[in-house]
């Protein structure tokens, strides 16, 4: 297939003019049909071919405007060629910047944190006509990638040089300045794709990580497992604890935390997110403080820092006077600097829910998720909050969503799936859920194991999980339902979680 041709039906699907071929023609023909049924009875049946005239007539005009607008989250915007998207060093996702701020032109700062090349993948299945598709996944996951904040994404443009061709990972290094490279194959049959994909570090060549996704092909499937595969392999690259997060915590590690830059800060919150202590949460406060006054403009910081201070309300870790205000103040300026990162309005919508202000918690915690559905981490954290406000369901598929996308996901994802079917009094189910969040320094996972073992009557277990809760927080029996009400706001869940604490023998009867 000529190269043009590829590139022009690429740009076809990318622009959802097929998408919208299909549905027009079906909706078309259901409304002919129905007006056909009812024009007859009420005598205007010379209406229906004039009805059809015009359907016929609006179906390329509905055409050219697919191909020339896209709908976004922040409205209806002029649809962008390749070339265009290419020079923005591909992040389609600050697209919507415009939306979300107040009218002013701002220029977006460059992304910090690790730079990452994705060469073109290699098509070995020998068949030309399959380099529309290799083609197309190498360019899916370039613009996925772009939508995470942390990452320095090389564009397309830069890396198509390589196609077809063995390179040195060094020589990319030198060449680019990447840091990591990632690079893959495909293979295809008529019923089976295989795709292998491996992450480089460039300025030695080791192998960080490499996954083989095989997926059986049937026909209109071709793009959904495409889009399948992007998803997972971004997830497990970008997210806050994903393969690129952790390479680069190594070294943050071990350094001391007045000396850690503003993305060390930020790494090191990432890893603090994982575990939740009190300890590394003063750490963690002091670096993103520091961090945020050497580096002002630094969004994904300030973000961080209004989380770390809503921990000293939520989780009562280190609390100073002020806990919420500080953060929203950090959070909202979080969102001006940087309007299109999901980072930002996770760290809003976490700030308005811990203030119970449901009616800007629940626009604020769309958009973190629209911004980049393959952040898992913004995704489960939303998805969790969604569920404690009460949007049981719909909060627990964003948390599954997240934990299929991302198989290194942490802990505390199951808190909400804990949650979901301790509600529902399927306590054994619960309990399954509550052992895997494995935070033995945190003492929400003691107070919850508390609750479930006393739902059990297992009252040995219960004893334990309360001397756990009791030495990391001497002051929750004091304070239960006050605790209890800053997460659960339903009367429901809240009255059944002190239920099993009571029964836990933490609390008297009441």
């Amino acid at each position: 297939m000529p190269r043009e041709l590829r590139s022009f039906l690429h740009e076809l699907r990318r622009r959802k003019v097929t998408h919208v071929a299909v549905v027009y023609v079906v909706v078309g023909i259901a409304v002919l049909e129905a007006a056909d049924l009812m024009l007859e009875p009420l005598q205007l049946a010379w209406v229906y071919p004039a009805l059809v005239v015009l359907t016929i007539l609006c179906f390329p005009l509905a055409l050219v405007l697919a191909w020339a607008f896209d709908v976004t989250p922040g409205g209806v915007v002029r649809a962008r060629g390749p070339a265009a998207k290419e020079e923005t060093l591909e992040r389609t996702a600050r697209s919507e910047a415009v939306a979300a701020t107040a009218g002013d032109a701002q220029v977006l700062p460059l992304p910090k944190g690790p730079v990452i090349a994705v060469l073109p993948f290699a098509n070995v299945s020998g068949n030309p006509e399959d380099e529309f598709f290799t083609d197309g996944i190498t360019e899916d996951i370039i613009t996925a990638l772009s939508r995470f904040t942390n990452l320095f994404v090389i564009a397309r443009n830069s890396t198509s040089r390589y196609k077809g061709r063995p390179v040195d990972v060094r020589e990319i290094r030198r060449d680019l300045g990447a840091e990591y490279v990632l690079e893959g194959a495909i293979r295809r049959s008529a019923a089976h794709l295989r795709v292998n994909v491996e992450l480089l570090e460039a300025s030695k060549g080791t192998h960080l990580w490499a996954e083989t996704y095989d997926r059986d092909l049937t026909a209109g499937e071709v793009f959904a497992i495409q889009d399948e595969i992007t998803n997972s392999v971004v997830a497990t690259l970008a997210d806050t604890s994903g393969v690129l997060a952790r390479s680069g915590l190594s070294e943050a590690k071990r350094k001391p935390t007045d000396s850690l830059d503003a993305y060390e800060a930020v790494l090191r919150t990432y890893s603090y997110w994982d575990r939740q202590t009190p300890e590394e949460h003063a750490e963690v406060r002091e670096a993103l403080e520091r961090a945020v006054r050497l580096d002002p403009d630094y969004a994904n910081a300030w973000a961080c820092l209004a989380i770390t201070y809503l921990d000293e309300f939520d989780s009562s870790f280190n609390p100073r006077p002020g806990s919420l205000d500080r953060a929203l103040e950090a959070a909202r300026h979080a969102v001006r600097l940087d309007p299109t990162s999901s980072l930002s309005y996770d760290a809003l919508a976490q700030t308005h829910f811990y203030r119970k202000d449901l009616d800007a918690f629940f626009p604020a915690a769309e958009r973190a998720v629209q911004l980049n559905p393959n952040d898992c981490t913004t995704v489960a954290m939303m998805g969790l909050l969604i569920a404690y406000a009460g949007r049981w369901e719909y909060g627990i598929e964003l948390v599954e969503k997240a934990r299929v996308l991302n198989p290194y996901h942490p802990g505390w994802y199951y808190f909400p799936l804990a949650s979901y079917h301790y509600r529902a009094r399927d306590y054994e189910r619960a309990l399954g859920a509550a052992q895997q969040v494995n935070m033995p320094g945190y003492w929400g996972s003691h107070m919850f194991l508390a609750a479930i073992y006393g739902q059990l009557g297992r009252a040995d277990e219960a004893r334990v999980a309360v001397e756990n809760l009791d030495r990391l927080f001497p002051d929750f029996r004091a304070w239960t339902r006050r605790e209890l009400e800053k997460w659960y706001l339903t009367t429901e869940m809240l009255d059944h979680l002190v239920d099993g604490l009571v029964k836990a023998g933490l609390l008297g009867q009441e």
